[in-house]
């Protein structure tokens, strides 16, 4: 069965919600979802971690010491612009010689010449 579509309501109510403070398990209870397709839904935005989360999180990506911080500290992202500059056309194209343009025409009378006698040959009853 595919997942149901999110209404205006749902993601209005997910947004304040996270807005207020709610992690994604509140968020999921409150609108009948899943704490996944929430935080899926609301990806880029974040959510306060439940003290359960945390407290997970903490003994994962930090050594054992005797005092922890409660906050957990995310990194910093910087954000850069990059400029890509159109690349200009080329505005003198490579001239052809006579001979590029007389072997093109001859190329092309050959492929068209056997067409024709291809579809004479199926018209005719080969």
């Amino acid at each position: 069965m595919p997942p149901r579509r999110w209404t205006t309501d749902e993601l209005d109510t997910a947004n304040k919600m996270l807005s207020d403070g709610a992690t994604f398990v509140e968020i999921g209870k409150t609108i009948d979802r899943s704490p996944a397709a929430v935080e899926a839904k609301l990806k880029g935005k974040s959510a306060p971690k439940s003290a359960a989360a945390k407290k997970k999180s903490a003994t994962k990506t930090q050594a054992p010491v005797e005092s922890q911080s409660t906050e957990s500290k995310a990194p910093v992202v910087e954000e850069k612009s990059v400029v890509i500059e159109p690349q200009p056309a080329e505005s003198n194209p490579v001239p052809r010689s006579d001979d590029d343009m007389q072997e093109s025409s001859t190329i092309k009378y050959i492929v068209g010449a056997v067409i024709i006698a291809v579809v004479l040959y199926l018209v005719l009853g080969g």
